[in-house]
Formats: C-alpha cells, structure tokens, sequence
C-alpha cells in the first residue's frame, strides 16, 4: 500500500530498484519469497516462474499474501510435483475449497496432518476423510498383489471353527497367502472385505497397524504386514516399541481407522 510506514516503504523501493535492472535472478527468488508481508503480485509472479523451491518457500511465508487464483497454480503444479505437496499442506490460510482439493491428490499422510493442523469442524473432517476414501476405491493397485486362491474359505472355515488364531495368519503371512491374511484381518476385525483391503492399499504404515490391533494381532504380526503385503514406503513404517509393543494408544489408532469408516 502507499501508505505502507514511511521506513519500510523507503526499503521496498530500493528493492524495486534492484529488481527493475532486467528481471531478478532466479537463485535469487527463494529469498525474496521469504520476505515479510510480500504483497500478492510478488508471490504470484513467483508462482509463475514455476521454481519449486521459490514456491515451496513461499508457502511456508505466513506473511505473504497469496490470492486464491495464485493458490490454484500452485494446487496445479502440485498435483505432478510431490515436493510441493507438504509446503502445500502446511500453508497457515487454506480456504475450505482448497483443502477440499488438495484431499484430492496427496497422499493419506498428507490428509492426516491437514485435518490435525486446522481447527475445522467434525463434518468437514468427515468430508475430507470421504474424498480420501473414495479415491483409494479407485485405485486399483490392489488388485496386482492378490492373485484368486482358497484362501478365503480356508480363513472363513477355520474362523467357524474357532481356529483363527495369530499362528494360522502367520503360517499364511509367511505362505504368502495374501487373500486368506486378508480374509483373516476382515473377520477378526469386525471389518468387511473391501475396507480391509483399502486400509492395506492405502500403504499406511499407521492404518495397518491400527488394523492388526483391531483385528487382535501382535505388533510383531503388523510388521510382516505393513512389509509383506502392504508395501509400505520404508519411511513410513511403523515399528514396535520395545521390540513387541504398538507405539500408540487405543485412542489413536482408532483415530487411524476412522478415516476408513470403522
């Protein structure tokens, strides 16, 4: 504004100076978008040179003014760019709409921080939990990893029997007999087919673990699991505490499940 403090509107235009001598050099952008109460054309041109880390960092400027059509090219340069996606996530001033858009496309994780990050109300969390879910669904991924076998009925006739313990879900683990692990997890955690299997292709290492305690299972037990058969990235894995015990509370891994309905 013109009005902008006499002292600090004598240092801006200094700066202008510089930047009207031909256009501002591009290791020199990461700078400026840390600069303090960055005005909204500053930021957008910033965006526009399309410089991940000149992006990332003006994302992580709480002062910087960013307007909502500037918010869209960034939301659509993040969709292909995954190291825009956290800086993204983390922005202080994120519209409804944005959230919205941004559950969308980044990853399970990335939701989780955005809903414990911001204050928002139980029905929206519900909402932005819904998109994830839904694109899970869509993702078909899983469907490569589990080849049709008998194992299903196997799972199911020894759960009649009252013989579905730990060490016939490890027998199977090791068997590689991911349909009747799966099987296994459905019944003895109360959860149908189809949310098992989107908890274990969503490659959370938090959500199958949370599963396996659902289900009764040791840590040990989700361990072979979040490996085995849900490829969990190697960052994300959950390990056990003191060797054998969950690292989280009850509390906690409910939270997890509820992102899937449970």
């Amino acid at each position: 504004g013109v009005g902008g403090g006499g002292g600090g509107g004598g240092g801006g235009g200094g700066g202008g100076g510089g930047g009207g001598g031909g256009g501002v050099a591009i290791g020199a952008l990461p700078a400026i978008a840390r600069r303090t109460e960055l005005a909204a054309d500053i930021s957008d041109a910033i965006v526009s040179s399309l410089e991940v880390p000149a992006i990332a960092a003006l994302l992580a400027n709480p002062s910087a003014k960013i307007r909502e059509e500037t918010l869209d090219k960034i939301m659509d340069q993040a969709e292909e760019m995954e190291s825009l996606q956290e800086p993204l996530v983390m922005r202080l001033d994120l519209s409804l709409r944005a959230m919205r858009r941004i559950a969308g496309f980044v990853a399970y994780s990335l939701v989780e921080r955005l809903v414990e990050k911001n204050d928002l109300s139980p029905a929206f969390e519900t909402e932005l939990k819904e998109i994830v879910r839904n694109r899970i669904e869509e993702t078909e991924e899983f469907s490569a990893l589990v080849k049709p076998d008998p194992g299903p009925e196997q799972a199911a006739l020894l759960w009649q029997q009252g013989r579905l313990d730990e060490e016939a879900m490890n027998d199977a683990l090791d068997g590689r007999k991911n349909a009747f692990v799966l099987k296994g997890l459905s019944l003895m955690s109360g959860f149908d087919d189809k949310t098992v299997k989107k908890i274990v292709s969503s490659r959370n290492g938090k959500a199958v673990t949370a599963l396996c305690w659902k289900a009764g299972l040791s840590m040990r037990f989700a361990f072979k699991v979040e490996t085995g058969i849900a490829h969990v990235p190697r960052k994300d894995i959950v390990n056990a505490r003191n060797g054998i015990e969950f690292p989280f509370s009850e509390d906690e891994m409910a939270w997890q499940l509820s992102f899937f309905g449970g």
